[in-house]
């Protein structure tokens, strides 16, 4: 007969600088996911253990070789989901906002108005492209 598995751990991780969902505190991963995640697993007496994992393109590669048991908070694409499978529930609302220079507005009603816009994040200079 099998026996079924007991956790007694789980080990998760999330993206190192996201307040206020979650950050790194040294080793640690901490913030409000952390916490609502702690609370969950305490009523079923499943300890909670955040690591930190090393940047985020670290931690979707050690994602892919199975170092820990979740990622908080993460949101789903299509190229994520060939190696993560999602919960059907959001952990906390994660609402999106866009911003543009003034002399490049342009009417946004929905998603589908961004096709073929490009933005940017400053502090980390990388591009995005919405197809």
């Amino acid at each position: 007969m099998a026996q079924a598995y007991e956790c007694e751990k789980l080990v998760v991780t999330a993206h190192p600088e996201y307040p206020p969902y979650h950050w790194r505190d040294g080793t640690k991963i901490v913030g409000a996911s952390v916490d609502i995640t702690r609370e969950v697993l305490a009523e079923i007496d499943i300890e909670l253990e955040a690591k930190h994992f090393g940047p985020w393109k670290r931690v979707l590669t050690s994602a892919q070789d199975n170092r820990f048991d979740a990622i908080l908070a993460l949101k789903k694409t299509e190229k994520r989901s060939r190696f993560l499978d999602y919960t059907s529930s959001p952990i906390l609302p994660n609402p999106f906002a866009v911003f543009v220079l003034k002399h490049r507005e342009f009417d946004f009603q929905e998603w589908i108005d961004l096709i073929d816009k490009r933005g940017g994040e400053e502090r980390r200079g990388s591009l995005w492209r919405c197809v």
